[in-house]
């Protein structure tokens, strides 16, 4: 299981004072080690981005326009939660290469993640445009459309991404999101 980093801090503190303060079992002292296993996995993590950052912008410092470099840091800022920067690279590397429809599902999944759904929608729609047969495009399209309450045309997203990859990595959780549309929808609205 894997917490986010800033969570598993407070929730490892929160344990280690917890199995302290009450001499507890040795299963809250395994649930300790296991979060505190946790925390030092993403705190090696976040070290091996910030290693991998410094290399990048080494990159840019000797060639601007390395596309891999631009590429590599919207990637590692995206994994890193920090949308915005993961935004600017993104953009930056379509500015080289503006027919990159996994560059346009990336930066349509970091505007989601700012909460910019139309924008996301838009990168999503263009990525399709160039390549209409990309599959995650569907996927986070269906994702992002369904949040915008525009279920119909999520799960006809979610629909297109099985028919391109019916055992595809993200097909369980597209017929997972289909039937729960479905479900939904059937529901009664409230008055």
């Amino acid at each position: 299981m894997r917490i986010k980093f800033k969570h598993s801090v407070i929730l490892g503190i929160s344990l280690i004072s917890l199995a302290f303060f009450c001499g507890c079992s040795k299963e809250t002292s395994s649930v300790s080690q296991e979060v505190t296993a946790d925390m030092n996995y993403e705190a090696q993590s976040a070290k091996v981005y910030q290693q991998r950052i410094r290399q990048y912008e080494q990159v840019l410092k000797a060639d601007p326009g390395n596309l891999q470099a631009l590429i590599g840091l919207g990637n590692d800022y995206y994994d890193l939660d920090k949308n915005q920067k993961a935004v600017e690279y993104y953009l930056k590397a379509l500015e080289i290469d503006p027919n990159n429809p996994d560059v346009r599902t990336d930066l349509g999944t970091s505007y989601k993640r700012l909460g910019q759904l139309d924008k996301a929608i838009e990168q999503f729609n263009k990525s399709l445009e160039i390549a209409p047969d990309h599959a995650t495009t569907y996927f986070n399209r269906g994702v992002v459309l369904y949040l915008k309450g525009e279920n119909d045309q999520a799960v006809a997203s979610w629909e297109k991404y099985l028919e391109l990859e019916p055992n595809g990595r993200l097909s369980m959780v597209a017929r997972d999101h289909i039937e729960r549309s479905k479900v939904a929808a059937e529901q009664p609205k409230a008055p």
